[in-house]
Order: structure tokens, then C-alpha cells, then sequence
């Protein structure tokens, strides 16, 4: 059975209706550059707008910085995460970003490059609010003598013997830069003029990361080609997360790197600030994610929850029994964290509170009935993206799959029955790289009819995901043109020119949350 593009349960066991409203209605498709290029799509991000103009200094000018902005969603009324996206594509030494507006995905808002720096992480980061003026500066706990603790690495600075087991970096104004990278980074973006206003990471930003080891901070509203920050950290930058007044950077040498703003200037200060190490051999970090009040981030086959405002671990969860199956996808919702295992096809559900063990889902057996022994070939079912969005778990694959699975309502712990999956015929002809959830332009939480009776209208947001390709599993793996393609049952769907061959590819579903 199917609608829009997606399979739909069949099964008795499903405890999910076979409503059409609940189905994700696929919108749009389209390469991400109208030529044939050789960009490899890296990482992407949906900017958030959320930002207290009463927090600002008297230095700094709001209404000039609205009226510089290029970007509608930013002058509307509610700033909060927007569907301005930011795309980075990689060559053999550049980066490539792209913006997009997610509701017209078809138009380029606007293009820069990043010379010889590999991006791999992106991390949208909201303006100052009085939460952040609120927060307390870091206070290391150095009296616990757990035994947990002992997984820290102890140093005082990155020159002295092993004191502490917390890292406070003072960085110098003579930055330690690669000379080629400082110099593309300067001779690519635009030099701020006297009439533009001043940017400030008191507004929102958005961080970038590098396989460098480089950390870049840009203004997501205005000349947003120019670096307002950076710094060079010890290793790659492989993931990022906000929580409240910090952000947590995790590099390929197992160390987090933990960021506060200025108590005097409410600017994210980059010249000072903590790291923490939870692994001796030094193995990378691959994900963090903010569960509040604490953070939970992935170090081989461990998770490790700790507490940014003192720097404690409360514990560490050992989600696989062999060390080289790496944790490399943490989503949260409610009172569950789902988690993805590299090599590993089943997902396993965390309760966010009490860690206890929840759920497994196995999801090969799934995908293996929806394509065929025949289609899968020898391929590996991996999973390579997940995110929760609109009370789903979405699941990307290695060979282009996008999976995606309600969650039993019944209570906060996400739960998922593997009977109610969503297989999509529409997928990538290689791996999926990432999800975004976006607002739709049509959102409209509450209305009024002609009698001046109010009522609530159905919301609508936007998932898009991105990978290499483009490919109908219904049709198989086949170079069709766009009318071969448009036999298919959904007659709105918008393509763009399809590509013949592997170019990076947007696929974007539309979704009504009651």
C-alpha cells in the first residue's frame, strides 16, 4: 500500500491509523548546483533566529542591522529557527557554502568559498538572551574522586605535566593559523565598509568547523560571507551543540572544547575556555547533543553524560560490547535519546533521565523487505543521518534510503513500532547525508472564520534531506529523465533538471503536525 511516494503499514500489529494526514507529502527535488560539478555534499543547517534585542549594548544598532538583512525570514515578527539554510559541498581543498531558503528551494539566496579549509560541522547559534546574561561561569568540580572521573584526561594547560583534569586555554592574538588558510579565509571575504553596520556574535551566528581544526563564527543576518571570530583548536572539528549560554565543540582527539560569552560584552569569547578530554587513547568525538541539564556525547562505543557547569561525568553508558563500533548519531526528544551505532542496523532508545535501556530497533530486515535481496546487492544497510522532527524518527541510510517511524503518543518516552515505518520511494542514489526540519511559509497556528469563531489550523513544517543523487526505488537505479520520473503517483511533486549522474540532491517532504 502507498501514498505520496511512501509505503504505508499494512500490518495488524501497527498502532498507527492509515491516515493520508499523516503521511509526509514530498514537494520539491532538485540538485544543488544546476551544473556538473565535482562538490561532495559535507554538512548542513537551518539558521536560528532566537534573539532578545533588549539584551543588546547601547554600541550596537538593531533597526540598521534589520534593514542590512538580506534574509525575509529574519524581519518577520517571531525570530526562532528559520528556514534559511546553510549547505557546505567540498572539493579537493575548498569549501563551497550555499544559502538557501528552504520554502523556495530553487533559488540561491546567496554563494561563498572557503579556501583551503574542509568544513564537516555546522552549528546554527542564537543571539544573546537574558537566559545567557543569566548564566554562571564554569565551575570546575576537581574534589570528585569517583571512579568515573578517572576516564578524564587531568591537564593544567597544553604545556604543563598533568594537574587537573580541566584545560583552560588562554589563546594569544597572533593566532596559530595555517598561513594558507588565514590568507583565503581574508582574501575571499569582503572587507566591511564604514556604512555597514557592525557585526556582532551578540546577534545569531553560525559556527563553522573544520577538518583543520579551525572554528569560524559568521553573522547569519547580514555580510555573511565575513568571519567575525575564530580560533585554531588542536585537532579536526567533527560535531557541535548549544546548550543555553555555552557551545560544545568536539574534536578528532576525543577533546571538548566549551565556549561562554563575555560577562561584559555578551560576545561569544573564543580566546578563553575549557577542555575536557574523557578517553586516554585519544579516540574522536562523533556526536554531541544537549540533553537538559546535561550533555551527552559519543566517544568510541560510549556515551558519556556529563554537567557543562562543573564538569562532571554523572555516568557513562557502554551501548556496544566492541570498542570499534563507534557512537555516531544522538537525537532527543521528550524523555528519550535515540542513538545510532556505526556497523550496527539496530537503533537502541535511552531514557534521558534515568539512562535506562529502553528499546531496540532493528531496522535491515525492514529496508531488506521494502527493496529486495535482489536491489540491496551487497551493500550494507548502515545508517548515516537520523533526526527527530514532527514527532518522528527519521532515518537515513548508506545506500540512500529515508526511513521514517511516529512515535507511540502514548507517553514522553519516544517508543517506535517498527510496524508503522515509512519507507520512501524517493531516496539518494548513495548515502544521506543529513535532515533538516524547517517552518513552512504556510504556518498558521490559529485563524478565524466568518462568524469570529477562532479555531486551530494544522501546521506545517518542512523536512528536506540531502545526499548524493537522486533515485526512485520504484523504478530502480536507471538514469530516467524527468518526464519517466513524473509517472509516478505524486503529480505536485516539483522537480528540478534531475541529474544523470551523482551530483548532491534536495529532497524536501511537506508535513502537518496536529
Amino acid at each position: 500500500m502507498q501514498a505520496y511516494g511512501w509505503s504505508l503499514p499494512t500490518s495488524k500489529n501497527s498502532s498507527q491509523p492509515s491516515n493520508l494526514t499523516n503521511v509526509p507529502v514530498p514537494v520539491y527535488c532538485r540538485p544543488l548546483f544546476k551544473e556538473e560539478t565535482n562538490l561532495r555534499l559535507s554538512c548542513a543547517a537551518n539558521v536560528n533566529y532566537t534573539f532578545d534585542p533588549s539584551c543588546l549594548p547601547d554600541s550596537l544598532n538593531f533597526d540598521d542591522l534589520i534593514k542590512n538583512s538580506q534574509f525575509n525570514s529574519f524581519k518577520s515578527d517571531s525570530m526562532f529557527k528559520s528556514s534559511t539554510i546553510w549547505i557546505c559541498n567540498l572539493n579537493d581543498n575548498d569549501t563551497h557554502i550555499s544559502i538557501f531558503d528552504a520554502n523556495k528551494p530553487g533559488d540561491l539566496v546567496q554563494q561563498f568559498t572557503l579556501k583551503s579549509l574542509k568544513i564537516h560541522s555546522l552549528l546554527p547559534v542564537t543571539g544573546v538572551t537574558k537566559e545567557d546574561m543569566d548564566e554562571t561561569e564554569i565551575k570546575p568540580d576537581l574534589t570528585n574522586t569517583d571512579s568515573q572521573q578517572a576516564s578524564i584526561q587531568i591537564n593544567k594547560n597544553e604545556l604543563s605535566d598533568n594537574l587537573d583534569n580541566i584545560t583552560y586555554i588562554e589563546v594569544e592574538n597572533d593566532l596559530n593559523y595555517s598561513t594558507a588558510s588565514i590568507q583565503s579565509i581574508e582574501q575571499d571575504v569582503q572587507s566591511p565598509s564604514s556604512q555597514q553596520v557592525v557585526l556582532s556574535s551578540v546577534y545569531p551566528t553560525i559556527w563553522l568547523g573544520s577538518q583543520e581544526g579551525l572554528l569560524l563564527v559568521h553573522s547569519t543576518i547580514s555580510s555573511v560571507n565575513q568571519t567575525i571570530d575564530k580560533v585554531k583548536l588542536n585537532d579536526s572539528i567533527l560535531c557541535m551543540s548549544q546548550q543555553n549560554g555555552k557551545v560544545l565543540v568536539g574534536m578528532a582527539d576525543g577533546t571538548i572544547a566549551i565556549f561562554q560569552r563575555s560577562p561584559k560584552t555578551h560576545e561569544w569569547d573564543l580566546k578563553n575556555f575549557y577542555t575536557i578530554n574523557f578517553d586516554n587513547a585519544h579516540h574522536s568525538i562523533r556526536c554531541i547533543q544537549s540533553v537538559h541539564p546535561n550533555v551527552w556525547s559519543g566517544c568510541r562505543n560510549k556515551i558519556y553524560i556529563f554537567d557543562p557547569q562543573n564538569l562532571t561525568i554523572s555516568s557513562v553508558i557502554e551501548v556496544h560490547p566492541r570498542k570499534e563500533n563507534q557512537v555516531r548519531h544522538l537525537s532527543s526528544v521528550g524523555e528519550g535519546v535515540w542513538v545510532s551505532i556505526r556497523l550496527d542496523t539496530t537503533l537502541r532508545l535511552y531514557h534521558s533521565k534515568t539512562y535506562q535501556h529502553l528499546q531496540n530497533l532493528d531496522i535491515e530486515p525492514f529496508i531488506t523487505k521494502m527493496l529486495g535481496i535482489s536491489n540491496l546487492g551487497l551493500s550494507i544497510v548502515r545508517v548515516t543521518s537520523m533526526t527527530v522532527a514532527n514527532k518522528r524518527l527519521w532515518i537515513g541510510t548508506g545506500n540512500g534510503v529515508v526511513l521514517s517511524i511516529p512515535f507511540n503518543q502514548s507517553n514522553q518516552t519516544p517508543l517506535c513500532n517498527l510496524n508503522d515505518s515509512q519507507f520512501s520511494f524517493h531516496g539518494h542514489r548513495d548515502a544521506v547525508k543529513f535532515f533538516l526540519s524547517v517552518p513552512c511559509e504556510a504556518i498558521q497556528k490559529s485563524s478565524t472564520d466568518k462568524t469570529g469563531k477562532k479555531f486551530e489550523k494544522t501546521e506545517t513544517m518542512l523536512l528536506l534531506s540531502g545526499g548524493h543523487g537522486y533515485i526512485d526505488f520504484r523504478i530502480g537505479d536507471t538514469t530516467s529523465t524527468k518526464n519517466e520520473v513524473r509517472k509516478t503517483d505524486e503529480p505536485n511533486f516539483n522537480f528540478g533538471p534531475i541529474s544523470k549522474n551523482d551530483r548532491s540532491h534536495l529532497i524536501v517532504w511537506q508535513i502537518n503536525e496536529h
